[in-house]
């Protein structure tokens, strides 16, 4: 059997109609490539270690804490000669559009003592929404079990970019 020809009608569109649909087609095609509705993607932060400054301790490690993320320095070694020449080390932060809460702990190294570590922190948690920020310190205080020290034994000299 052969198929029958099915005559084609040809729709009769004003020019505003037109207009209309090519714009409704314009943005969804937008919407769908993600161009339209997508968030705003924020920018990559880096915290910077400067230095650890001490006049009781010269060695040790230290753990920051970003947004409940830890991060130790140094990451390649166990411990880390405190002072101003000591190496600087930059970890990359998760991205926030909500700043970042900072705090820090060390681990200080007591070599012949009857404790060889001694913990040293604050329950200070720092809170950084804007950026860059330069010449931030944090002090460390030292820490057993219960006990919390008032007197600072260390530093921690850092920035946020």
């Amino acid at each position: 059997m052969k198929p029958v020809p099915v005559p084609v009608k040809i729709a009769k569109i004003t020019a505003f109609q037109s207009i209309l649909v090519a714009v409704i087609t314009a943005v969804g095609g937008l919407a769908a490539a993600g161009y339209i509705g997508r968030a705003t993607v924020e920018p990559q932060r880096w915290l910077t270690i400067e230095s650890v400054e001490s006049n009781e301790f010269r060695v040790g490690r230290i753990v920051v804490e970003v947004n409940g993320l830890h991060f130790s320095y140094p990451s390649t070694a166990v411990w880390a000669e405190f002072g101003a020449g000591m190496s600087r080390e930059k970890f990359s932060l998760p991205r926030s559009s909500d700043g970042y809460r900072i705090s820090f702990r060390a681990f200080l190294s007591n070599p012949g003592a009857s404790s060889p570590t001694i913990p040293a922190e604050s329950q200070v948690v720092e809170t950084i929404a804007s950026f860059p920020t330069n010449g931030l310190a944090y002090s460390l205080h030292p820490s057993e079990g219960s006990y919390k020290s008032a007197n600072s034994v260390a530093r921690v000299l850092y920035h946020v970019e």
